[in-house]
């Protein structure tokens, strides 16, 4: 059985459902705990340190400058390929504890700034292309539990393809292969 994450007991959980998956109920603080599910852990500073300090899972054939940073300006086409983005040139590792991934800095052309995960995109050496195969539409991803990364705005709030041009990433003139 599980316990419950605030009173570290599962002397007040009753199994209960909610939104159709089954789970536990806490009668004394009104958590819910999903069935099956460990109570989550806190990292510890050493924890949270240990991985920030980890060389993770970089992609073999993903070049980094001297200064272990990616070039700027490398088209990236999100999950479904109707978007695209560009890299900044930063990159740092996944926050989430236990993830071997990297973060990239892309700027879409929605303009929205944001860093996916290694573990949610795939570099093509032969292209110069990235692209996100798991997580959401732009986001690579890969929070547990859902939701997976932020969506892409609507397509009349994206800013004019002009003013991408001064940003990070879409400074850099690149031809976008489109399938």
């Amino acid at each position: 059985m599980s316990v419950c994450p605030q009173c570290q007991t599962d002397v007040n959980l009753r199994l209960q459902r909610r939104d159709g998956e089954p789970g536990y109920q806490c009668s004394k603080c009104d958590t819910w705990l999903q069935f099956g599910a460990l109570p989550p852990k806190a990292p510890t500073k050493g924890r949270a340190s240990a991985h920030k300090a980890s060389a993770g899972r970089w992609p073999d054939d993903f070049p980094l400058d001297a200064d272990g940073k990616i070039a700027e300006g490398i088209v990236v086409t999100s999950k479904s390929g109707d978007i695209e983005g560009r890299t900044t040139g930063a990159r740092l590792r996944c926050t989430s504890i236990g993830c071997p991934g990297w973060f990239i800095a892309v700027t879409w052309e929605s303009g929205q700034a944001l860093r996916p995960c290694s573990e949610g995109w795939h570099y093509d050496a032969d292209t110069n292309t990235i692209r996100i195969t798991g997580g959401g539409e732009i986001s690579g991803r890969f929070i547990a539990p859902a939701p997976l990364g932020v969506e892409p705005l609507p397509r009349e709030d994206w800013p004019e393809r002009g003013s991408l041009s001064k940003r990070k990433g879409w400074r850099i003139s690149h031809a976008a292969p489109r399938a």
